[in-house]
């Protein structure tokens, strides 16, 4: 019995997902997703009482829960840089799910109907947090351990963060951002980000002169 109804749960989600889409949050009708899910209107409000209500499990169930357990699947007796890497590849990967064939998170995250919106607001703030204070930890860890030179922990994550950020929306939102540049195709982008961030562009013997 509580298989059907978690099968029936995701059954509407999936409808959601096309209804917000196609539609927008602001237009998209319970009805709509009702009658994509298969499913009689009534039989969608035993499930949720409200679009909101709906909106809000499906940000949380989709993207807030997967995002806060990446943590938890980093290798702890890996190189504090190695655990950053695997960090940033997991979100690389979550964020290709959303965007092949369908950009519904970064639409809704730029849609100017929901600047504002408590939910997304809320989300946005639960994962920024999260991340700024994993990335924090990793620096502290790796700065104590030797890995990584001394800096401002947050000023060092924030850098890391932003520069990830446009370069994860680079790779995997092009066809939505419309991109007038790619990535050279005799690269790995990956590895090249990953050198830049972790190296700097500045060459070994001139760092020293300028730390010096």
């Amino acid at each position: 019995m509580e298989d059907g109804r978690t099968q029936k749960k995701e059954r509407i989600f999936e409808a959601a997902f096309d209804t917000f889409l196609v539609n927008g949050y602001t237009n998209a009708k319970m009805s709509e997703i009702a009658a994509r899910a298969g499913l009689a209107k009534a039989t969608l409000y035993e499930y949720f009482t409200s679009k909101e209500a709906l909106f809000d499990e499906l940000l949380h169930t989709k993207v807030i829960r997967p995002y806060l357990a990446f943590e938890e699947r980093l290798d702890k007796n890996a190189s504090c840089a190695s655990r950053i890497r695997s960090f940033m590849r997991m979100e690389m990967d979550f964020l290709s799910d959303f965007t092949k064939g369908r950009e519904l998170l970064p639409k809704l995250l730029l849609h100017a109907e929901l600047i504002g919106n408590a939910t997304i607001a809320s989300a946005a703030h639960r994962i920024i947090t999260f991340k700024f204070r994993v990335f924090g930890d990793l620096l502290r860890e790796g700065t104590a351990r030797g890995e990584f030179r001394e800096t401002d922990p947050l000023t060092t994550a924030a850098c890391m963060i932003g520069a990830f950020n446009l370069f994860a929306a680079c790779s995997c939102s092009a066809p939505f951002l419309d991109l007038p540049f790619r990535f050279p195709e005799s690269e790995d982008p990956d590895e090249a980000f990953f050198k830049v961030l972790f190296e700097g562009i500045t060459p070994p013997l001139a760092r020293k002169t300028n730390e010096g």
